[in-house]
């Protein structure tokens, strides 16, 4: 029956062992991965069956409401009742649409925005880039008004914008958005906001609604928010400092030059990121350098032995040296850094097949990692195996589809396969999307983005999407250096010495030469990016400060994907790739000399 040839199914993947085959007999990588990435067979079969698995659902539908609550179509006895009990139901899906024009416009808004300053940065002169109104007819920040609401007001205006269409807007730090669609308030305040202020109190004040600021002149002053008459008597809010709670003390009596940005949250959206004990609102407060764990370092007995063991391999020649990798694998069966060790090895003894088979012997014990599976990606692109890449990076979008960073990893692995349209369409689905609690993690992610995706569009466009023309601006440059993590909750700053000498990093934004490097990332995955537009002869030096991570996750190293380009958005661009695990106790790490 079909529930048996399932389970035969997947037995032949999880019985699969490396004593069947050898190095002549390679399991064929690509097939080894889909099987494990895509369970349409199985879902099909499910699907068809009424069977219940790990990836399907079972929903009874009896009445018609039971469609009506889970947005499915009717059969065709059940469509006349439906239309007759629900006749709101296009105004509502027409609110829906408008709603996400919204979104779409306030997300590549802040794309645009972002990327304004590193046109500003290119070349003055290039006039900015600018997102029209969703609307056509708006002369100002309007929204079009509630059709639904005003049959069911019985409202005798005929308007197609409301009076007070102004009100309805809410400004925030990322652009314009409906005030139906705020779960809470939110305000932000970022670094160069901060300039002039010697406290935190004094940052705050007049920039923020419902805020109030108490206390003598000379004494420790407190803030409240919402007023002091609150739920919790003093209308304290909860302190948050680089995700972690601490007392108002510890954030009150920082000095602002060491904060990159303040976002105060108060109503449903403090409780809903932090619980009851934000009731009276949260002031989240992310510093520039966050007070991260040291490195996780492998201890020296086992990275020792994981050494001993593939250099152990070099002790014989030809096809005896994956029957000895065989032998070994069960002393190092539980160290990820032991297949990378080995499959770089054989890749560098010019048996990729090998190393792949490696590889995918990690895929296949660790499916659903992320992180390794994130490494895997970077080695195979190192190695220009840019299909067997894209399967990999489609395993990561699967685990962690909540992260943009599991789209652009798949995007950069299309293009770099040739495969420009499903590079696009990825970057733009990034761009226009509103990533939630991400937006904060990831800020000065949609500025790379947009650089990718420009250069990438110099001979392309985005299809029928109509606000393509006001995403593009070229803007390419003679030295490009982009640093990715595998590990999330990760700090890691990019360093480049340039050739006269100026070090070009998070507190050194741009260089006298033209050097300029992205924000800094403090939490997961990076990217970090460092440009120059006119490069000059010489050597780049090319470190990173690896100051730690939060989350630990025992067993899995961390690495850097470091990717060069030259001539960069130009014809005769050049690119290579390099794969380095961080390990050993010096916290700065140089990673390459690039020659110019």
């Amino acid at each position: 029956g079909v529930v048996k040839q399932v389970v035969l199914h997947l037995k032949n993947i999880a019985c699969y062992t490396d004593r069947e085959t050898n190095a002549n007999t390679v399991l064929n990588w690509q097939q080894t991965i889909k099987s494990i990435a895509n369970s349409d067979s199985l879902q099909t079969k499910a699907i068809e069956q009424s069977i219940v698995t790990a990836t399907t659902s079972l929903i009874v539908l009896d009445a018609v409401e039971d469609y009506y609550q889970y947005g499915i179509t009717p059969p065709a006895e059940l469509l006349e009742e439906f239309r007759k009990r629900y006749p709101l139901l296009p105004h509502k899906n027409e609110e829906k649409q408008k709603e996400k024009e919204w979104l779409v416009y306030n997300k590549l808004k802040q794309s645009v925005d972002e990327y304004n300053e590193k046109m500003n940065w290119w070349n003055p002169g290039l006039k900015a880039l600018h997102i029209p109104l969703p609307t056509e007819n708006a002369k100002s920040v309007a929204v079009v008004a509630d059709k639904t609401e005003q049959q069911n007001n019985a409202s005798n205006n005929s308007a197609v914008f409301k009076s007070n269409a102004l009100s309805e807007v809410v400004v925030t730090a990322v652009g314009a958005s409906r005030r139906r669609a705020m779960a809470g308030a939110a305000t932000s305040v970022s670094g160069y906001q901060l300039q002039g202020a010697s406290t935190v109190q004094q940052a705050l004040q007049g920039r923020v609604s419902g805020l109030t600021i108490s206390g003598s002149p000379g004494a420790s002053a407190s803030i409240a928010l919402r007023g002091m008459a609150s739920i919790r008597g003093g209308g304290e809010p909860l302190y948050i400092l680089d995700g972690i709670p601490v007392d108002a003390a510890i954030v009150l009596s920082m000095p602002t030059f060491d904060i990159e940005n303040i976002t105060v949250l108060k109503d449903a959206a403090s409780a809903a990121l932090y619980g009851s004990g934000a009731g009276n609102g949260a002031i989240v407060v992310t510093t520039k350098k966050g007070k991260l764990s040291p490195p996780a370092k492998q201890g020296e007995e086992e990275e020792e032995t994981i050494d001993e063991l593939i250099d152990s391999v070099g002790d014989v020649h030809g096809s005896l040296q994956y029957d000895r990798y065989l032998e070994i694998k069960r002393y190092g069966a539980d160290a990820p850094a032991f297949y990378f060790g080995m499959a770089d090895y054989f890749f560098r003894q010019k048996m990729p097949k090998v190393a792949l088979r490696v590889l995918s012997n990690l895929a296949e014990m660790r499916a659903e990692d992320h992180q390794l599976l994130r490494t895997i990606g970077y080695m195979l692109e190192e190695w220009k195996d840019y299909p067997n890449a894209i399967e990999i990076y489609k395993m990561v979008l699967k685990v962690k589809e909540e992260e943009p960073q599991s789209y652009r990893d798949l995007a950069l692995a299309y293009a770099m396969n040739g495969s420009r349209r499903e590079a696009l369409d990825l970057l733009y689905k990034v761009l226009s999307k509103d990533w939630g609690l991400y937006e904060n993690r990831y800020q000065g992610l949609r500025e790379i983005m947009m650089t990718e995706l420009n250069t990438l569009a110099k001979d392309d466009t985005l299809g029928a999407n109509n606000l393509n023309k006001n995403l593009l601006q070229l803007l390419p440059v003679d030295l490009r250096i982009v640093v990715d993590w595998n590990k999330d909750e990760t700090d890691i700053d990019l360093h480049v010495l340039e050739p006269g000498g100026e070090e070009c990093s998070y507190n050194n934004r741009t260089t006298r030469s033209g050097g300029r490097i992205s924000k800094d990332f403090t939490q997961g995955y990076g990217p970090e990016e460092y440009e120059i537009k006119k490069a000059a002869k010489g050597t780049y030096k090319v470190k990173v400060d690896y100051y730690g991570d939060r989350y630990q996750k025992q067993q899995v190293p961390s690495f850097i994907k470091l990717t060069v380009f030259k001539n960069y958005g130009r014809p005769n661009q050049t690119l290579f790739v390099k794969t380095i695990k961080l390990e050993g106790s010096e916290r700065m790490i140089d990673l390459a000399d690039i020659k110019f």
